[in-house]
């Protein structure tokens, strides 16, 4: 294949002779569709470098002869707006499915507290686990709920390579996009302080919404992700306050 390697060009003056699909290339993680998300994810799980997934899905769109009578310069232009690539989600995103099974919202709107809860454990346990399948699938089952269901042995399969590196991929760009949008709730640990056990702030933050009635359990847990942390949020931002007064 012709060298693609590129910074981030303006468009060529000769673009317009460029085959049409050439042009819709996805500029961003959330222009991919389901099919291009999997695709790219599954070269990226395998340890290949982001500038031969981008020229390879350059190829995939266009088509290897197609690609031969197109000038290098258009060749370069084409592969820099696949850039994105290399860098990390600048927002949650994922694809909307995975082998038919659809994901949970990517922003988790109308998602129960407890799917939260139950994803960011399983997402401590990968931590701690250091990626291990077993670990990276049931963060998979919870953010695509019925997924290990459906493929209970696919454990070696591509997609499922592809599927583990998305899930993971997501809800990282998902804690960053949290501590965003509650702050209080979600400060960073002080260089050098003692990253606090995760299992005792869930904890913490369910008896914080039940006010320690374990009647009122079932229902914190069942409450809106969105809702819970709000909620947390608020609660967090008073204290703090008081301690000050």
């Amino acid at each position: 294949m012709k060298d693609t390697k590129t910074k981030k060009q303006t468009e060529p003056s000769s673009l317009g002779r460029m085959p049409t699909r050439i042009i819709n290339l996805p500029t961003s993680w959330k222009d991919m569709t389901d099919d291009i998300w999997i695709y790219v994810c599954r070269l990226l799980a395998v340890g290949v470098e982001p500038e031969s997934v981008a020229n390879n899905l350059l190829l995939r769109v266009i088509g290897q002869r197609a690609a031969k009578h197109i000038p290098d310069e258009q060749l370069g232009w084409a592969a820099g707006t696949l850039d994105f690539i290399g860098e990390a989600y600048p927002c949650p995103c994922r694809p909307n499915k995975i082998q038919g099974i659809k994901a949970v919202d990517v922003e988790f709107h109308g998602v129960p507290y407890s799917t939260y809860l139950m994803a960011e454990n399983c997402y401590q346990g990968c931590i701690i686990q250091r990626h291990t399948p077993a670990a990276s699938d049931a963060l998979l089952n919870v953010l695509y709920p019925g997924y290990l269901d459906a493929f209970p042995d696919e454990d070696d399969d591509e997609c499922r390579y592809a599927a583990r590196f998305i899930v993971i991929k997501w809800w990282e760009s998902l804690k960053i996009f949290f501590a965003d949008q509650f702050p209080e709730l979600f400060k960073p640990v002080p260089e050098g302080g003692e990253v606090p056990d995760m299992r005792e702030v869930m904890t913490s933050q369910i008896r914080t919404l039940d006010g320690g009635d374990i009647t009122k359990e079932d229902d914190v847990l069942a409450a809106d992700t969105w809702s819970a942390l709000t909620e947390l949020n608020a609660k967090v931002k008073d204290s703090e306050r008081l301690k000050n007064i």
